[in-house]
């Protein structure tokens, strides 16, 4: 693994009068007492609080100081030698002479290393002998005259000078307007490329959490997703308990330099570890390193980080440099006047650091790859959390010292200040200038902040593409803040998965292009107003933005969507809107369209369909190369039709891996509905991120392309089917499924298929949880779109076509609104009643007894307990006192403790403050999922008091799942499609449901009138695609969504889907995920029996049972007065109160239902 380390620092001096200029009051101060032997730590303490990431250059700043240290006189000098313990200036150069000698003796070691100072005086000046000869003997600092009166000549001369230093990788430092009124300027720069000693394969990386914001209780918060690398070997490491963190360090080749990693023991304790550091503990600690066997894990780094040094070291005691004071004598030949008006007006150092397996390009860089050793104890390094870092050279001189925080932050600059760099400012700069030409509009911004140059910049938000700049429009606004990136991929992909859940009861494969549908709805959206925009804006997530953040987001998408084409990948979005020539586009938005979306704007006469039709073709096929030739015929465009909004998407990329055509196997059995079909099944073991998701219960194998794109397969395991997978999955976040894949050797097969598909998204659109209704009826408001005139959507046909072979993939996808004359709706009036009869009854039962893993005692005196803050009933309570995991949600408001029964189930007692109540709680959960309050929660040994109850609850479920939350309506309505189960038209007239629960001292006993039990299945070696499965194409940077579709059947080479409603599969869906509420006090007994189960002689301390030999009893009388009654069990599957699994996570709520296959 190679290291990069450029650090370049520049000194900034002016000729300055005897005029004071005010500056922004530093606002860090000093702690240790130990500064004069511990400069560079006492840098880090200084900054370190300050600043999220931090990345300094000890060394490179001593540098530069010592060398104006050998041209000082007087005040300043005895300042230079208390402040950074300089013995004299003899002392200085032999030591800093021999430092430099060591540091750059490193041809054996295999790294590379280069320190360079240059001092670029002006012409007109005369450097002294003596300065100049101790400048390159003792600090190998070139003394070069240049013309100043040239700038732009100067600034060639100082930029070559630094290119050549920095082998290429910055190849400007200033400018020629910088160099105005300038006559020396000094730098310095260190380069560091380093070879690590161990180099390991970069198959152990991995993505994970790393702990950003912890909690009072050390727990977290919150995390961000980042790369990760891991190796297992000896390493020297040392656990340090007066600091409360562990050090470990990294070697590279020659055993000269090495990388240091000190991480605090506490998620928080950053900050801690910084106030007590110090060259004594840091030396401590290295005194006692062990060679230990260690599994290391450690992000990788990429970041950049600017400060000044100039508060700091005034703080530190050098005042009299940034004065005119007449203290650099010793540099030129000059009068006193001159030399009194030498003054140093700032210090300002800009490096970077970046950190990967394979070495990196910029200032700094650091890299860590591992491997795995078994079979020995170890310890473990993971450096998930914030942590410090240093890398070292020969005689313990610090090179680079720094912290690490925030994962996202890719550039840093000093709290406190407003400073901030140029992206071509590569390297920090100091300049001297001439006091009588001084120009106080030069020096000064609007802030009154010193000085004003190219590096004291407002900060500028990124610039815009210039195709699709969005910074003129009349009705943004001026304080817009741009959104989140990782919120736009979170929420994009929220629209994502929940428009294919929509197509989960589809029996034909599918494939439909999320991004061509966000761009077409996109372009809608760009002319609505009213309801109909907030539901678009709401189906995108994207309504708590304005119009600015709204099109940033779209356009955000539109320019990954034109990605610059390579010999391996190809995608480029187009966008169309033909309009008719008998009506006019508001001149706004057809303006909006070309200048934001490089819309292609015509005219048609849709009054001659056929011919309107076969120019629409003809761009879409020229815009998917070919691949789709027809969008729309004759027949499906309106006579009447205003305009066409189209949008065109082609994507082609080749495998990463590819798949050798000798392997496919043309006659394999690929399973479905109706038995086996056979098919060319291609073959590949390789390594992949993958993993199964008990949460989805699928295998997911993310498939790379080369370049930045990748298919996630979504194989569901054979209990499962892709419509319950595609129902679970639209509550996941694709990066949240992302970060559970591993990466590892796997078999995989998978069919080659081909396929088109066509559909009209109007019935899709319409549905829970999408809802965008209005723009497809009489309400519709597209009013910004056709001057004068009252349109709706007619239709939003979508065609796609994908071909999947042993090289790649080729896929195409166009999307076509209609926009027509608004119509009055159809309305029927019902002039009688509908007497519903009953048909059949489904029934299923699940009964559930557990005994605590810790029994419980019971409390003598009945206890309290509070009903209302007001209200209290004496209760019987039972007490233990043992460890348990427990947590407490401050934004819940709420203590979670588990109570595990024997076996493999717990019981999650959710504990509201006197502050909230239940509901407030109940309602808040659904935010947060279970892995995550599971993850939170600490042993702790507690006292715990609970009360024995027995609770009893029935309800009719309709009225739950009609609710929007849920969806299911169609079902207990006119319009049920009930087929499949029975002749005739029926629908489902209520879903009765039955529980009961007891809690005491030995367990719990519950059985439900709805139920199935949920196994988890174990990851195979070999996963083989051979049923239908899900895929997604998607950008691994951005997690754009490009296309995602369902393969039922590879041999069918064209299949499509209506739009329109789907028949109903033979069963009776319950729904899922129901949370309801049941009233009275803990200790309310049943109004009538509920006789409990008798366990057989070898039943187990729990029992989940629905076999029908075992069936339970359970008084019905309540739910069917005086009826016959014939049970037939059906897969309608429950969730009990507060009961989970935790091993496979399952969170049964007391009220909530699951379908399960």
């Amino acid at each position: 693994m190679l290291v990069n380390t450029i650090a370049p620092l520049v000194l900034f001096a002016a000729l300055c009068s005897t005029q004071q200029f005010a500056t922004d009051k530093f606002p860090f101060s000093i702690s240790d007492d130990e500064l004069m032997n511990s400069f560079d730590w006492q840098l880090l303490k200084e900054f370190g609080p300050y600043n999220k990431n931090l990345l300094l250059s000890p060394i490179s700043l001593k540098l530069v100081l010592s060398l104006l240290y050998q041209g000082s006189s007087s005040i300043v000098e005895k300042e230079f030698e208390s402040t950074l313990n300089f013995r004299n200036k003899d002392e200085n150069r032999r030591k800093y002479s021999q430092l430099l000698s060591t540091l750059l003796d490193n041809e054996k070691s295999g790294n590379l290393l280069t320190i360079g100072s240059s001092m670029f005086v002006d012409d007109n000046l005369h450097v002294l002998p003596k300065f100049n000869r101790t400048a390159w003997q003792n600090f190998r600092t070139i003394v070069e005259p240049v013309d100043f009166d040239k700038p732009e000549e100067a600034s060639k001369v100082i930029n070559r000078w630094v290119e050549l230093l920095t082998r290429g990788k910055v190849p400007k430092i200033v400018s020629a307007d910088d160099l105005q009124q300038t006559i020396m300027l000094v730098t310095n720069i260190i380069y560091f490329k380093g070879i690590w000693k161990h180099p390991f394969p970069k198959i152990n990386s991995y993505r994970g959490h790393f702990v950003t914001v912890p909690d009072n209780n050390d727990r977290m918060i919150m995390s961000k997703y980042v790369d990760y690398m891991k190796t297992t070997r000896n390493f020297w490491y040392y656990e340090d308990q007066d600091l409360e963190a562990k050090i470990l360090r990294l070697d590279y080749k020659g055993n000269s330099h090495s990388m240091y990693i000190i991480l605090p023991n506490s998620l928080g304790g950053i900050n801690s570890l910084i106030k007590k550091i110090s060259l004594t503990s840091v030396l401590n600690m290295k005194f006692k390193l062990q060679e230990e066997l260690v599994e290391v894990h450690m992000p990788k780094i990429n970041f950049k980080f600017s400060t000044k040094f100039v508060n700091i070291l005034k703080k530190l005691g050098l005042k009299q440099l940034f004065q005119n004071t007449n203290s650099l004598t010793g540099i030129v030949e000059t009068n006193n006047t001159i030399r009194r008006q030498l003054v140093v007006s700032n210090i300002i150092q800009k490096t970077g650091i970046q950190v990967d397996e394979k070495g990196t390009e910029a200032y700094s860089v650091t890299e860590i790859i591992v491997g795995n050793k078994m079979g020995e104890n170890k310890m473990i390094f993971n450096a998930s959390h914030p942590f410090l870092f240093f890398i070292e050279g020969p005689n313990n001189t610090v090179l680079f010292v720094g912290k690490y925080e925030d994962p996202y932050e890719d550039e840093g600059a000093e709290s406190g200040n407003r400073w901030n760099t140029n992206e071509e400012a590569d390297d920090a700069t100091s300049q001297v200038y001439p006091a009588p030409q001084y120009n106080t509009q030069r020096f000064s911004n609007n802030q009154g902040n010193l000085p004003t140059n190219r590096f004291d910049v407002p900060n500028q938000p990124p610039q815009q593409n210039p195709v699709f700049d969005s910074s003129i429009s009349s009705n943004m606004d001026d304080s817009y803040d741009p959104p989140n990136a990782e919120d736009i991929a979170y929420r994009f992909n929220l629209f994502d998965v929940e428009l294919l859940s929509t197509f989960s009861d589809s029996k034909t494969n599918v494939l439909i292009s999320p991004a061509s549908i966000k761009t077409t709805l996109a372009m809608i959206l760009e002319g609505a107003g009213g309801k109909c925009a907030l539901e678009i804006q709401e189906a995108l997530r994207i309504q708590s933005l304005n119009q600015r953040g709204v099109r940033d987001i779209v356009l955000n998408l539109l320019s990954n969507l034109n990605e610059k084409a390579t010999t391996n990948t190809y995608l480029e979005s187009r966008n169309g809107i033909f309009a008719s020539n008998r009506h006019k586009l508001v001149d706004a938005y057809r303006e909006t369209v070309i200048r934001y979306y490089n819309a292609n704007v015509r005219s048609l006469d849709f009054s001659n369909p056929e011919a309107a039709a076969n120019e629409i073709n003809q761009w879409a096929s020229d815009a998917t190369h070919g691949v789709i030739k027809e969008v729309v015929s004759s027949q499906t465009i309106n006579p009447e039709t205003y305009v066409i909004i189209s949008n065109a998407l082609y994507f082609k990329g080749k495998w990463k891996s590819r798949f050798d055509q000798r392997m496919t196997n043309p006659n394999k059995c690929f399973r479905t509905a109706n038995g086996c079909v056979p098919v060319s099944m291609m073959h590949i073991s390789d390594n992949f991120y993958n993993n199964y998701i008990s949460r989805i219960s699928s295998y997911v194998v993310d498939i790379p392309y080369q370049d930045k794109f990748s298919m996630l397969l979504i194989l569901p395991s054979i209990e499962s089917s892709v419509r319950a997978v595609l129902r679970d999955f639209a509550t996941h976040r694709l990066n949240d499924i992302l970060a559970m894949l591993n990466n590892s050797e796997i078999v995989l097969e998978i069919p080659k298929f081909s396929f088109e598909y066509t559909v009209d998204l109007a019935m899709r659109l319409k549905q829970e949880p999408l809802n965008v209704r209005e723009v497809f009826g009489a309400n519709a408001n597209l009013s910004g779109i056709i001057q004068n005139a009252n349109a709706m959507v007619n239709s939003m046909l979508h065609k796609t076509k994908i071909e999947v072979d042993e090289q790649g993939t080729v896929a195409a996808a166009a999307t076509n609104a209609m926009i027509i004359p608004l119509m009055q709706p159809l309305t029927i009036t019902a002039d009688q009643l509908i007497e519903p009869e009953l048909r059949l009854i489904f029934l299923n039962t699940l009964y559930f007894k557990g005994k605590w893993k810790t029994v419980f005692q019971q409390i003598p005196e009945p206890k309290c307990f509070q009903t209302t803050p007001d209200t209290c009933i004496p209760t019987d309570m039972m007490s233990v006192t043992q460890t348990f995991n427990i947590s407490y949600v401050t934004s819940l408001q709420a203590q979670f403790v588990e109570v595990p029964y024997q076996e493999k189930y717990s019981m999650l007692v959710i504990i509201p403050t006197p502050e909230t109540n239940v509901k407030q709680v109940l309602r808040n959960l659904p935010f947060y999922s279970l892995d995550k309050i599971i993850g939170g929660l600490n042993e702790t040994k507690i006292n715990l008091e609970i009360p024995k109850f027995t609770l009893d609850y029935s309800v009719d479920l309709v009225k739950y799942l009609s609710r929007n939350s849920i969806g299911i309506k169609e079902i207990f309505g006119t319009n049920a499609n009930l087929s499949g189960i029975i002749h005739g038209n029926v629908s489902v007239n209520n879903l009765l449901h039955k529980t009961r629960m007891e809690v005491d001292e030995q367990g719990s006993i519950a059985a439900a009138s709805t139920s199935a039990a949920i196994v988890p299945f174990a990851l195979p070696v070999q996963i083989k695609a051979n049923r239908p499965f899900a895929f997604i194409i998607f950008d691994r940077e951005t997690k754009n969504v490009i296309f995602e579709g369902i393969v039922q059947n590879p041999a069918k080479q064209g299949s499509g889907g209506s739009g329109g409603r789907a028949n109903r599969p033979p069963s009776v869906s319950s729904g899922a995920n129901l949370v309801q509420g049941a009233s009275g006090s803990p200790t309310s007994g049943a109004s009538e029996a509920y006789p409990p189960a008798t366990p057989s002689k070898n039943e187990p301390d729990y029992a989940i049972n629905t076999s029908p030999s075992n069936r339970q009893q359970i008084n019905l009388s309540g739910m069917f007065k005086n009826q016959r009654l014939t049970p037939v069990r059906a897969a309608i599957g429950s969730r009990f109160a507060y009961n989970y699994n935790y091993e496979s996570k399952y969170f049964y709520t007391y009220n909530g239902a699951k379908l399960v296959h």
